[in-house]
């Protein structure tokens, strides 16, 4: 089986909820049921079944010659032809990344043709992404619980205590997705069966530390998306970034002072918080995962979180690793892959250098809250 075929049935099969949750991830979820899957936050325009098949959902398709051809049916509600086009995200932004369109052309019908200038594996899976459907309600990743209290309508959260206060006023809570990956990388590599190791360790308390249910382990791993959608350029991967730069902070320009190494995360994000929080006090534990992280940051001794605002420069000369998100569930591992790639860009050489460590940890699940009985109730 091709790697990205293995990539793409691990993940949709694991959305589906098959299989025990990972410690402290609370009850199993209910078996998958093929007329759930794709639908999430929108009608999805395609869905991706329980056994990873690609299936239709407001759409059909056909590919031909490196175009995806969308079909509409005429009974079938929701955006369709320009009116679809025209709520689509700019070609550099997610979902687009990792897939260059040539040209989108809108047909009689309402159907849309998509052409890419390369060659992608299994296009119309990018498709099944909820960001192309065009309507519906996407997660917010704030504190609303004001708008439980305010019994809104179409509520979508990611948020742990939000959700968690949504069950103790017994509203229905209804898990949509794992639809974000949360990833730790830095700039040193090491050893894989250590960075496998220590990934897992940060990944499990993680798990722990959120809602029932709202966190798991992830279902992909970073070398075989980047075997998948990266160049496929093969290098040893036993530390020899470690060699070539050293990471960690020093003394800043005219100053004395030497600055703690830093771990960087969204501010705002309390899921990203807890996993740079995770990691700086896995270097301060006695043990071999602590000496793992000693060699990744390039530095022994006291690390610090360091949160970034929106619009804040991304990166700091103190950065020694960085926790960043990217939309997973129904998307293309590809679209997945160059997007955490954006979210990198510019730190340190990583990536595109190989032999730097990317960790994916976890990923966290949106909910629908539904409405009480009444104001507030």
């Amino acid at each position: 089986m091709k790697s990205w075929i293995r990539i793409a049935l691990l993940s949709w099969l694991s959305a589906c909820g098959r299989g025990s949750p990972p410690p402290g991830a609370g009850p199993a979820l209910p078996p998958c049921e093929d007329s759930d899957v794709g639908t999430g936050f929108v009608q999805a325009l395609l869905s991706v079944g329980c056994d990873g098949t690609l299936q239709p959902g407001r759409a059909s398709w056909t590919v031909s010659d490196g175009a995806v051809t969308l079909v509409f049916p005429p009974e079938k509600p929701g955006p369709k032809g320009a009116q679809l086009v025209t709520s689509w995200p700019p070609l550099d932004e997610p979902p687009w990344l990792g897939h260059r369109v040539r040209r989108i052309v809108v047909l009689s019908g309402g159907s849309i043709r998509v052409e890419f200038g390369d060659r992608v594996a299994d296009p119309a899976r990018l498709f099944a992404d909820p960001r192309l459907a065009g309507a519906g309600t996407l997660p917010r990743d704030g504190d609303v619980r004001d708008a439980i209290d305010a019994n809104e309508a179409e509520i979508v959260s990611r948020h742990d205590a939000s959700i968690e206060y949504a069950r103790s006023l017994g509203r229905t809570v209804r898990l949509l997705a794992y639809d974000r990956l949360y990833v730790v990388a830095f700039a040193r590599g090491a050893d894989t069966a250590k960075v496998g190791a220590l990934a897992a360790d940060v990944g499990r308390d993680w798990v722990g530390m959120g809602a029932a249910g709202a966190r798991r382990l992830p279902s992909l791993g970073w070398r075989d998306l980047e075997m998948a959608c990266g160049d496929g350029a093969e290098e040893a991967d036993t530390g020899a970034a470690a060699a070539r730069e050293p990471a960690g902070a020093g003394p800043t320009a005219g100053s004395s002072v030497t600055l703690l190494p830093t771990v960087s995360y969204r501010h705002g994000d309390d899921a990203a918080r807890q996993l740079a929080e995770r990691v700086v006090s896995g270097g301060m534990r006695e043990g071999p995962l602590a000496a793992v992280v000693a060699e990744l940051a390039g530095s022994e001794g006291r690390m610090a979180v360091r949160p970034v605002a929106d619009g804040g420069g991304r990166w700091s000369e103190t950065d020694v690793a960085a926790v960043v998100g990217a939309r997973a569930g129904p998307v293309h591992p590809c679209s997945l892959y160059a997007e955490v790639l954006r979210e990198l860009a510019g730190w340190r050489e990583v990536p595109p250098r190989r032999g730097a460590a990317v960790l994916p940890v976890g990923e966290a699940a949106a909910f629908a809250i539904g409405a009480g009985v009444g104001r507030g109730a």
